[in-house]
């Protein structure tokens, strides 16, 4: 069963995803911008797709694609959270995936940071998995820059052209690498 409110920081709220949040989601981040690494925007039915995606999987592990808004005035600024990669083509299938999408005018303000950092706190927490990986276009500076702060590092040989033809790179931290280097908060 999925849990109103996973997690909280300093500024943010991550929470499960509920009724009307796909309007929110297409507003925020279903834009050019935002939208430019991951295939451009999406048509209503593919995001709504993705939305019924993430609440299936929170039901059946427990974790997800969670829902980001602001603490204080619960504006909606995207997702972050965890799943199991699910694509055919990528060689690690079924391993734990971090991912986050922000919309575009809360860039630069470490909204995606804050939310990853809780949400890796809690795979290696409680949730207790050995490891996650995270994806992105390899031309994705932003992302990749976001994994380094993050303390994943590159996992080369793992890299590939996706089926859409995005050359992706992929990142991975250990909850040993996590833990070692002191990541409380």
């Amino acid at each position: 069963m999925a849990r109103s409110i996973v997690i909280e920081t300093a500024r943010l709220r991550l929470r499960s995803w509920r009724a009307g949040d796909e309007k929110r989601f297409d507003e925020a981040c279903n834009t050019p911008a935002v939208m430019k690494w991951l295939g451009g925007p999406q048509t209503r039915r593919q995001l709504e797709g993705d939305v019924r995606h993430f609440i299936k999987h929170e039901e059946r592990y427990g974790y997800t694609f969670w829902v980001v808004e602001h603490r204080t005035n619960r504006r909606f600024l995207g997702f972050c959270g965890i799943i199991r990669i699910s694509e055919q083509d990528c060689q690690f299938r079924g391993a734990t995936e971090i991912g986050w999408r922000i919309r575009e005018d809360a860039w630069r303000n470490g909204f995606a940071y804050e939310a990853a950092h809780a949400v890796l706190s809690l795979s290696f927490g409680e949730f207790a998995f050995s490891t996650v990986a995270s994806r992105a276009a390899r031309k994705n500076k932003a992302s990749r820059g976001l994994m380094r702060k993050l303390g994943m590092m590159r996992r080369t040989g793992l890299d590939y052209e996706a089926r859409d033809g995005t050359d992706l790179a992929v990142y991975s931290i250990t909850r040993q690498q996590w833990l070692s280097v002191g990541r409380e908060g």
